[in-house]
């Protein structure tokens, strides 16, 4: 409603921040942009953000799990712990976590936890889930239902062939997918393969090509990391900034003369931007290597 506050960060993906500013706009809701620190140098630097944020007037904590900027963990079980203590709504966006990490949702505490399966899961585009707390789901009702119940509160099936049997909350939100089955069976090969590899030996892979990515990287001249160094912040996202050189011209330059694709990014109070790179289970330390011999003639320029 009008003047409730959601407090979220400075560093947030568009795609999960613009939704927040339409509400504001639309029903004059007030969104709070906490500046993240980078590197982040503990959970409890982004907690007490968070703490300091919140009024009597706030309603929702929204937060990625890993920031997609410069790969930043977010602690979310303490978060949510903290959103819970003072009844507020938690609003997780994971799409830079699921087949990255290794973790139950669950265990966070969050009453929403929205992702990706097209990034790190590597499934198909389009595709993602929205995890609902089951306290929350009386609170929660889609703006487009997909032919089921239109009109909250409807706690019963309707009477109508294929209706029977269908559990309350598909009956809810929808169970009817159009178009979208070769995609679901792309994510199907995409799940069966984290499922056969393991998601703990992934995530495993992923930090130790990070660490090695990492160390190469301090040993060029005019580059800072900007992602955390503290073990438990960190995990398949590495960012840099060059002193001499914009994040949009390294990036540009990295796949013509070597192959390596990296991201160049816009940066809070910085002209240069900066480079974000992601290391996944199928990268190699060769690959390591061509992004490091890419980014020393780059920077020589």
């Amino acid at each position: 409603n009008a003047g409730d506050e959601v407090i979220t960060t400075s560093r947030e993906h568009p795609a999960a921040l613009t939704p927040w500013l339409v509400l504001a706009r639309r029903r004059g809701i007030v969104v709070k942009q906490v500046n993240l620190p980078a590197p982040l140098t503990g959970p409890e630097q982004a907690l007490g953000l968070f703490a300091g944020a919140v009024t009597d007037k706030t309603k929702v904590l929204a937060f990625s799990h890993v920031q997609y900027a410069d790969g930043a963990l977010m602690p979310v079980a303490e978060l949510c712990q903290f959103a819970r203590q003072r009844n507020l709504v938690t609003v997780v966006d994971g799409a830079q976590a699921m087949g990255m990490l290794d973790y139950q949702i669950r265990d966070m505490g969050c009453d929403f936890y929205a992702t990706s399966f097209h990034k790190w899961l590597g499934g198909p585009q389009g595709t993602g889930a929205l995890y609902v707390r089951r306290e929350m789901l009386d609170r929660l009702w889609p703006v487009e239902p997909r032919g089921l119940d239109a009109s909250p509160p409807i706690f019963v099936p309707a009477q109508a062939a294929g209706y029977e049997n269908v559990p309350a909350t598909l009956h809810k939100l929808g169970n009817v997918l159009p178009r979208c089955w070769p995609a679901f069976r792309g994510l199907e090969t995409a799940l069966d393969f984290h499922q056969q590899v393991g998601r703990s030996k992934i995530e495993a892979r992923i930090r130790e090509l990070a660490i090695y990515a990492r160390l190469r990287l301090q040993q060029l001249a005019d580059v800072e990391i900007v992602t955390p160094a503290r073990p438990g912040l960190w995990a398949g996202i590495l960012t840099i900034q060059a002193a001499r050189h914009s994040g949009a011209d390294l990036a540009m330059s990295l796949p013509r003369g070597h192959r390596v694709f990296v991201s160049g990014l816009e940066w809070p109070q910085s002209e240069r931007g900066a480079v974000r790179m992601s290391l996944h289970v199928f990268n190699t330390h060769d690959d390591v290597e061509k992004l490091l011999q890419g980014l020393d003639r780059a920077l020589k320029i």
